[in-house]
C-alpha cells in the first residue's frame, strides 16, 4: 500500500519500545501501530491505552484488530481512543478501505481549520503583507493535508486536499503544480482533471481548461458539476452549441441529484448560452427558450444576482423595458456574497447608467476574487463598453500580470490607448498580441491601424495587405489599402 519504513514486534512489551523509540535502537518513535487485540505481554488493547496516555504518543494513529465475536473489543477501544478497528480475520481491501476512511476524517478536519481561518483574513493581493500572510497560513494547512496522507500513501487525496487549499487561498500556480503530479501518478483521477480546469480557467487559459474538464468528464460521465464547468468553458470559448448541450446534460444531472443552488447556475447558464445563441442566429425560439430557463434559475434560487442581470439585458434586447427595469430593481435589493456576484451587479449598474455604483461593485469583485482572470476581462470588457477607458485600463493590466500571454487584454488595450489618443503606447500593445497570435486578422488591421495614425504608412500598408490576406472578406482594410496604395502611385 506504499508504506516504506515497517518495523514488526513480536509481543506488546517490544511493541511499546518500537512505538516510543526507546530501548530500541536505530528506530524513530512510531507514527502509525497496528496491533492485534490478542498479543503476549501486553495487549493490544493495553497497548492502546499507554499510547494514548503518553505525552509523545498520544497523537499517534492507532488500528486495533478486534475478534467479530467480542462487540466490547469495538467499545472498549472506541473509549480508549482508537482510530479504527479491523475485524479479524482482516483483509488488505478492508484495512485500505479503513485507513482511507481514516484519511477522509483527517483531512475533513483540515478542511473545518481552514473554513474557521479564512473567516479571519482579508484575501486582498492588494496588500502585500495580507499576500505575505496568506501564503503562510495556506502553507501550513497544506503541510497539514500532506502529513495526513502518511497515513494511506496509496491515496491521491492529500494532494488534491492541498490544491483545493491552495485555490481558497487563491494561489493558483501552486495549485495547477500539486494537481498536475496528482494527475501523473493516476491520469483517470477525474477531480484532478476537474480542478486543473478550474485553475486553468481562472488564469484566462481558457483552450486548456477545456482539454482538462473534457477529459474529467470522460472520467466522471455522470458529474453535473463538472458538466456545468465544461458548458462554461465551451460558452467562454464561443463553442455555444457546444455549450448548450453541456450545459442541457448539467442541469439534468444536477436535477438528479437535488442539487438545488447548482442548478440554479446551470440553469441560468444553459438560459444565457441559448439566448445568445438564438440573438446570433435570429432565432426566436432559442431566444424564448433561453429567457425560460433564465427564469427557472431564479424560481430556484432568488438571490442569483447573475441570473437577474441576464434577464434584465435580455428583456432590454427584446424590448420588455418594464420587466427589464424589474429585474434591475431587482438586483440593486441584493447583496452579493461572492466575486461573481458583484461583478454581475456592476454591469447592471452600468447598463443603467450608475458608473460609480458599478466602479464599487467592480472594486468588491476584485477584492473577493483575489486574482481571477475571468474577473478582470469582464470588467474590463464592460467597461470599455461604456466609454470608462481609464477604468478598463486598471482590470487590463491587472489580467496581464495573471495570463501575460492571452491576446484579448493587449489587444483591447491597443484599441483604448487609440480611444484616448496614445497612439505609440496602442502601437505596442497591438505589437505584443500579434506576437502571441500572428495570424489573427483583426488584431493585424488594428496595429495597420495604429500605424497609420502615428504616421507609419509604410508599415501601416504592409499590416493592412496582410490582415487582408489573412481574412480577404476584412471591408475594413479596403479604404485604407485604397487610400495608401493611391498615395504610393
Amino acid at each position: 500500500m506504499g508504506f516504506q519504513d515497517i518495523c514488526e514486534a513480536g509481543d506488546g512489551a517490544e511493541a511499546w519500545n518500537l512505538i516510543t523509540g526507546e530501548n530500541a535502537p536505530g528506530h524513530k518513535r512510531a507514527e502509525m501501530v497496528f496491533a492485534d487485540w490478542d498479543i503476549p505481554v501486553v495487549s493490544g488493547y493495553d497497548l492502546l491505552k499507554k499510547t494514548r496516555a503518553d505525552g509523545n504518543t498520544r497523537k499517534t494513529v492507532f488500528v486495533l484488530l478486534v475478534d467479530e465475536e467480542k462487540k466490547e473489543q469495538i467499545m472498549a477501544a472506541a473509549q480508549a481512543g482508537v482510530d479504527e478497528c479491523v475485524v479479524k480475520p482482516g483483509t488488505m481491501p478492508v484495512l485500505r478501505d479503513k485507513l482511507l476512511s481514516l484519511l477522509k476524517r483527517k483531512l475533513a478536519a483540515v478542511k473545518k481549520d481552514v473554513d474557521g481561518r479564512l473567516n479571519t483574513i482579508n484575501l486582498s493581493a492588494e496588500n502585500p503583507e495580507t499576500d505575505a500572510e496568506r501564503k503562510t497560513i495556506a502553507s501550513r494547512f497544506v503541510k497539514q493535508a500532506l502529513d495526513a496522507g502518511e497515513m494511506a500513501p496509496f491515496s491521491l487525496l492529500p494532494w488534491i486536499e492541498a490544491a483545493k487549499i491552495l485555490i481558497r487561498f487563491k494561489m493558483y500556480a501552486e495549485a495547477e503544480k500539486w494537481l498536475r503530479n496528482a494527475i501523473a501518478k493516476d491520469f483517470t483521477e477525474a477531480e484532478a482533471h476537474q480542478l486543473l480546469g478550474h485553475v486553468l480557467k481562472a488564469g484566462g487559459r481558457i483552450p486548456q481548461s477545456i482539454t482538462e474538464l473534457e477529459i474529467a468528464m470522460r472520467e466522471a460521465p455522470d458529474s453535473g458539476d463538472i458538466a456545468l464547468q465544461l458548458g462554461e468553458a465551451y460558452m467562454k470559448d464561443g463553442q455555444m452549441m457546444k455549450a448548450i448541450e453541456a450545459l442541457g446534460r448539467s442541469v439534468m444531472l444536477l436535477a438528479r441529484a437535488n442539487v438545488i443552488a447548482q442548478q440554479a447556475k446551470s440553469r441560468n447558464s444553459l438560459g444565457k448560452a441559448k439566448f445568445e445563441f438564438g440573438e446570433a442566429e435570429n432565432d426566436q425560439a432559442f431566444q424564448d427558450g433561453g429567457i425560460q430557463d433564465m427564469n427557472t434559475a431564479l424560481e430556484l434560487d432568488p438571490g442569483l444576482v447573475a441570473a437577474c442581470y441576464n434577464l434584465m439585458v435580455a428583456y432590454k434586447k427584446t424590448g420588455l423595458t418594464t420587466k427589464a427595469i424589474e429585474m434591475f430593481e431587482r438586483v440593486r435589493a441584493m447583496e452579493p456574497k461572492d466575486a461573481v456576484g458583484w461583478l454581475e451587479m456592476g454591469k447592471a449598474f452600468l447598463e443603467n447608467d450608475e458608473q460609480d455604483k458599478a466602479v464599487f461593485a467592480f472594486k468588491k469583485a476584485d477584492q473577493l476574487s483575489g486574482g481571477v482572470y475571468d474577473i478582470y476581462e469582464e470588467a474590463a470588457s464592460e467597461l470599455y463598453r461604456h466609454k470608462m477607458h481609464k477604468e478598463a485600463l486598471r482590470y487590463l493590466e491587472k489580467a496581464k500580470k495573471i495570463n501575460p500571454s492571452e491576446k484579448f487584454v493587449y489587444n483591447l488595450s491597443g484599441v483604448i490607448h487609440r480611444v484616448l489618443g496614445d497612439r505609440f503606447a496602442a502601437v505596442n500593445e497591438y505589437q505584443m498580441a500579434a506576437q502571441l497570435d500572428p495570424d489573427d486578422p483583426v488584431i493585424i488591421f488594428n496595429l495597420g491601424v495604429a500605424y497609420f495614425k502615428t504616421s507609419q504608412e509604410d508599415k501601416s500598408l504592409e499590416y493592412f495587405k496582410r490582415a487582408k490576406r489573412l481574412d480577404p472578406s476584412l471591408t475594413e482594410a479596403d479604404k485604407y489599402l485604397e487610400m495608401l496604395e493611391g498615395g504610393a502611385a
